[in-house]
C-alpha cells in the first residue's frame, strides 16, 4: 500500500520554512555536536479553537461513521481540546474524550473531558486514539509512542501531520532545527507501518496531510532522497 506513494514533481513541491540540520543516531550525537535541545514545545490552541481542514476532517468523518452516540477518545497531545471542540460542533456524539497531555496544561474543561499525564493510565475500552504533530518531537520517540498507543488497544488509530520519509534507505533517524532548537525523530514509512503491525494493528489508509505538497529540506541530503512531508495515517486493529 505504502509503496503506491509518489514523489511529486519537486518543481511544484512548497518547502517548509523550518529546516532540518544533519542525520544523528540518537539525541545524544546531537547534544555532542554542540546543540542544546530544547523541551516539548510551549504552545496550546485556544479553548474556542475550531478547526476544519483536510486533516480533521478524516476525524470527523471517523467519528460519524462510528453507529454509537457515545465515543471514547483518546486524544494526545490535545492540549485545551481544539479537536474536542472540532467534534462538538461538527457531530451530534456525547464523548468520553480523555486527553493526555503535560500536567501543566491539565484543565478542568467540563464533564467530558478528563486528563492524564501518559497513555498507560487509561484501561478504558477505546473507540479511537488521536494525535495531530506531536508524534515525532516529545521527549519520546516515535518508536516508543507507537508501542504507547498500541498499548491503549483503540479500535482504530488516526495520526494527523505526522512527518514521515519515503524513498530512504534510513530506517529512522534524528535531525535538528536550530530555527526552534527541537529535535525530530524522523521515521521511513514503510518502518512505520512494520512497527504497529507488530503491535497487532493495520494500515488503512496514508495521504499527504495538505493539499499542496510540501516538503522539508535537511542540509544533509537532497530533497527527494528521502523525501519528508507531513502524512495523515490511519491504522485499524487488526
Amino acid at each position: 500500500m505504502t509503496k503506491n506513494i509518489q514523489i511529486p514533481n519537486l518543481s511544484q513541491v512548497k518547502i517548509h520554512p523550518v529546516k532540518f540540520v544533519g542525520i544523528y543516531n540518537t539525541k545524544d550525537d546531537i547534544k555532542n555536536d554542540g546543540y542544546t535541545i530544547k523541551h516539548y514545545p510551549d504552545h496550546r490552541d485556544d479553548i474556542d479553537t475550531v478547526v476544519i481542514n483536510q486533516s480533521t476532517i478524516k476525524m470527523i468523518n471517523a467519528v460519524k461513521q462510528l453507529d454509537k452516540k457515545n465515543i471514547s477518545i483518546v486524544d494526545f497531545g490535545g492540549g485545551n481540546g481544539k479537536m474536542y471542540n472540532t467534534l462538538k460542533q461538527e457531530t451530534e456524539k456525547k464523548f468520553d474524550y480523555k486527553i493526555v497531555e503535560l500536567p501543566e496544561v491539565h484543565k478542568d474543561l467540563n464533564e467530558e473531558i478528563s486528563y492524564y499525564s501518559v497513555c498507560g493510565e487509561i484501561n478504558d475500552k477505546i473507540d479511537i486514539l488521536y494525535s495531530d504533530g506531536t508524534l515525532y518531537l516529545t521527549e519520546k520517540d516515535v518508536y516508543e509512542h507507537i508501542k504507547d498507543f498500541c498499548a491503549v488497544k483503540a479500535n482504530k488509530i488516526i495520526l494527523t501531520r505526522s512527518i514521515l520519509s519515503t524513498n530512504s534507505d534510513m530506517k529512522s533517524y534524528f535531525t535538528f532545527v536550530p530555527a526552534l532548537d527541537l529535535c525530530f525523530h524522523i521515521v521511513d514509512i514503510e518502518e512505520f507501518k512494520k512497527q504497529f503491525e507488530s503491535y497487532g494493528y493495520k494500515l488503512a489508509e496514508i495521504s499527504y496531510s495538505s493539499e499542496d505538497d510540501m516538503c522539508f529540506r535537511n542540509d544533509s541530503h537532497p530533497l527527494d532522497s528521502p523525501f519528508i512531508s507531513y502524512y495523515d495515517v490511519i491504522f485499524i486493529k487488526s
